[in-house]
């Protein structure tokens, strides 16, 4: 019973926050930036703050979307309420975007090496993202 009662207050509170993206409130900014550039693809990152807090030390939180390495986007509508709610109460929210190693790639229970290459790939291109933070921050 518990649990039911937590998904509707949960279902209640992210309603609250409907936010389509080109309705982004005005107290807020989004900036998307190309961290790397691996491949063929282009790393991008979407930046959620508070106006006029560009240059400020502030929380900040860094989301990765899931999909199972082989879907999924950074800047997916399904997302947005929950980066805006935390933006509007001062935490910085980065989405970012990652290769996704596993399309057209089949694992097996004994053949796990896509997978590993997946989450590797995943993870350096993770690492890559604070460090482009770094160069931002010293201009």
């Amino acid at each position: 019973m518990r649990k039911l009662i937590y998904l509707l207050l949960l279902a209640v509170i992210s309603t609250a926050f409907s936010f389509a993206e080109d309705s982004i409130p005005d107290i807020l900014l989004k900036q998307t930036l190309t961290f790397a550039q691996k491949d063929t693809s282009e790393l991008k990152m979407d930046i959620y703050r508070l106006k006029g807090t560009t240059h400020e030390k502030q929380p900040v939180m860094i989301f990765m979307f899931g999909g199972g390495f082989k879907g999924g986007k950074r800047n997916d509508p399904y997302y947005t309420n929950y980066f805006i709610t935390l933006a509007s109460q001062g935490i910085t929210t980065i989405s970012i975007d990652y290769r996704l190693g596993l399309v057209d790639q089949k694992i097996t229970l004994f053949n796990t090496k896509a997978a590993d290459y997946a989450i590797n790939m995943a993870v350096e291109d993770l690492f890559q993202q604070p460090a482009m933070l770094l160069t931002m921050q010293k201009n």
